[in-house]
């Protein structure tokens, strides 16, 4: 991907050419057909009148309300703006779920040129969404589906809705990733982007006890996490030219080595339509990948001593580390995660919600 090839990205298309081609194209691949069809078309437009004359009756009572001065009128002023403020955040959410859905479909002019940019790099194109069960390292963290996918012998690009929690509580991280496969096992490390960091995440960081302090200007640009032990492999798999390459290269994106897996991540979508963003992705996996031989050498000096093995003498060492064990130890394989952000952030605001009404009955 060194010579990256864009012009199918921006070039001109006409409305006969893509219509032709997504006529075979939707054949092929039924999941890229428009999910709104007439019956759920007017589906959402009957949820949204009836939620629109619902706020609206709210609205007109609440003022009742408050001219009426009646002894209980706090209260019920409360009350009806809790319902109205809950139906305005489901609303949101539907719209939210309705439009990504739809233009997650895409259209027949976005999948030809995403086509024609994947014939023209040597890579396969899959527009999705399908399940996200092949990447292994992520199955335990909830629903996964990926779309755009750009696959090619050595990496594989694309986006992803991972969706967190079970039934009404399910919330949904939306984001870009990419891969590569190394030739050896990993310890769970994770080098996450300041940039990324956001508020309200529904996936669990690590807990804070696995942060470990990289110093200098390296901590302005990311956090380091490790499984507590692993500290010294980590600095080892992520030394000092590694990191200088993440700021110069990779500062957009998540870091993580887990099992055999390379991952870059970040919140926005990868793969797209901009040339820039095309640019930004290869240079970050040029950066790195260029690194791959270096933690191939790597081995597990905790595992070696588990199995009873004795340390190699001479050549049978890389830097202090062991290569006569190619597994990780059970404690280095993943990292402990902590509470979700948004749990926090919904239970404050129930319990500040709760702490309200009881006040205003008091007050009554």
């Amino acid at each position: 991907m060194a010579d990256l090839k864009t012009r199918a990205l921006t070039a001109e298309v006409s409305r006969r050419e893509a219509k032709q081609f997504f006529r075979s194209f939707s054949r092929e691949h039924p999941s890229t057909k428009s999910w709104l069809s007439s019956w759920r078309l007017a589906a959402c437009v009957v949820v949204f009148l009836c939620t629109a004359v619902f706020l609206l009756a709210m609205g007109v009572g609440i003022a009742e309300e408050i001219r009426a001065g009646a002894p209980d009128a706090a209260s019920q002023v409360f009350g009806m703006v809790t319902i109205s403020v809950l139906m305005l955040y489901a609303c949101g959410v539907m719209t939210v779920f309705f439009v990504r859905t739809q233009l997650r479909k895409g259209t027949p002019e976005r999948h030809y040129r995403l086509w024609a940019f994947a014939r023209d790099n040597g890579m396969q194109y899959l527009p999705g969404p399908y399940g996200g069960q092949h990447l292994t390292p992520w199955r335990g963290r909830g629903r996964i589906l990926v779309s755009r996918v750009m696959r090619s012998r050595f990496v594989e690009l694309g986006n992803y809705d991972l969706m967190v929690g079970a039934g009404n509580s399910r919330d949904t991280a939306l984001g870009g990733y990419m891969y590569l496969r190394v030739h050896s096992k990993l310890p769970h490390i994770l080098l996450k982007a300041k940039r990324n960091e956001r508020l309200l995440s529904p996936v669990p960081a690590p807990k804070r006890a696995q942060r470990l302090d990289i110093g200098g200007e390296f901590s302005d640009h990311f956090t380091l996490y490790c499984p507590e032990g692993y500290e010294r492999d980590a600095l080892y798999l992520f030394s000092f030219d590694i990191m200088a390459r993440a700021i110069d290269s990779a500062g957009d994106f998540d870091i993580e080595l887990v099992d055999d897996w390379v991952f870059f991540t970040r919140p926005g979508e990868i793969v797209t339509l901009n040339p820039d963003d095309w640019e930004r992705s290869v240079e970050a996996l040029s950066a790195i990948g260029t690194k791959v031989a270096q933690w191939e050498r790597w081995r597990d000096e905790n595992a070696a001593t588990s199995h009873g093995e004795a340390p190699a003498t001479g050549g049978g060492q890389q830097d202090g580390h062991l290569i006569t064990q190619a597994e990780v130890a059970e404690q280095g394989r993943r990292l402990k995660s902590g509470v979700a952000r948004t749990l926090w952030v919904v239970v404050g605001a129930a319990v500040l919600l709760a702490v309200a009404n009881i006040l205003v009955g008091l007050a009554m």
